[in-house]
């Protein structure tokens, strides 16, 4: 439990964190003054564009695999950590795992991450009442 100076620091400074990464896009994507208005991009602004395009390409499946990673590592480690062996790994994972595959099935077959994700959901609230 945060005291309450930590906990307005931490407010600050998350809001300060906040702030700038909303400002951080309009301070390196302008437009310098004095551009060509005749819509010619300079070697600047097609860098930036490239760059642009790889981070909204790459961004996405890498937060997602660093995710999945993150959240089926978890219960391996905790049933390991307690002593539980291989069966009791897949014990503890198989309600993460099964609405896993179902997300990934409903994504390749929709095409829809909001049915994928929810419905995966839905079916791991399921499964973890049924374990």
């Amino acid at each position: 439990m945060l005291d309450t100076r930590r906990a307005i620091l931490s407010t600050i400074i998350l809001g300060a964190v906040i702030f700038l990464c909303r400002l951080l896009p309009f301070v390196l994507f302008r437009t310098p003054r004095g551009a060509d208005k005749a819509g010619r991009t300079t070697q600047r602004q097609d860098a930036l564009a490239r760059a642009l395009r790889f981070v909204e390409k790459t961004t996405p499946p890498a937060a997602m695999t660093a995710l999945t990673v993150n959240a089926l590592a978890l219960p391996v480690a905790f049933a390991l950590r307690e002593g539980l062996g291989a069966a009791g790994a897949f014990r503890t994972a198989w309600p993460l795992l099964a609405a896993s595959a179902l997300c990934a099935a409903l994504h390749i077959l929709k095409r829809n991450v909001l049915i994928s994700v929810f419905f995966a959901v839905a079916a791991y609230m399921l499964f973890i009442r049924l374990a």
